[in-house]
């Protein structure tokens, strides 16, 4: 099972958009909504962020997170993603707020990405 974290923002080499975890469904898969820059013009499911959504730098290392607030916007859709996908990076971590934000904004059933975009 990858080791990732609640809240945290993750990256790999086979994925186009940085994921947020929400939690793991089992040894091979796990359920994250997807980051984006296209508005809720453009797609109704995606939900504005603000700055104070995100971390800017990690609070032990204090090292500068990549992946910060840029006019972003999430998928509301909880998408089920595989863990070999990975391997997965940390590029960001929400704040609190944000990720009560993101909880409180979500469609309740998960599914896969080609079953999204199929809808």
């Amino acid at each position: 099972m990858t080791d990732l974290t609640i809240g945290c923002i993750y990256r790999s080499d086979k994925l186009r958009h940085p994921l947020i975890f929400l939690e793991h469904i089992n040894d091979m898969e796990f359920k994250a909504v997807m980051l984006t820059h296209s508005s809720s013009k453009d797609y109704s499911d995606n939900i504005e962020l603000k700055a104070e959504h995100f971390l800017t730098h990690d609070q032990s290392s204090k090292k500068l997170f990549n992946t910060q607030y840029d006019d972003t916007f999430y998928l509301s859709q909880v998408l089920i993603k595989k863990n070999d996908w990975g391997p997965y990076y940390q590029s960001g971590q929400l704040t609190k707020e944000g990720l009560d934000f993101i909880l409180a904004n979500l469609k309740p059933q998960p599914i896969y990405w080609r079953a999204y975009v199929n809808c």
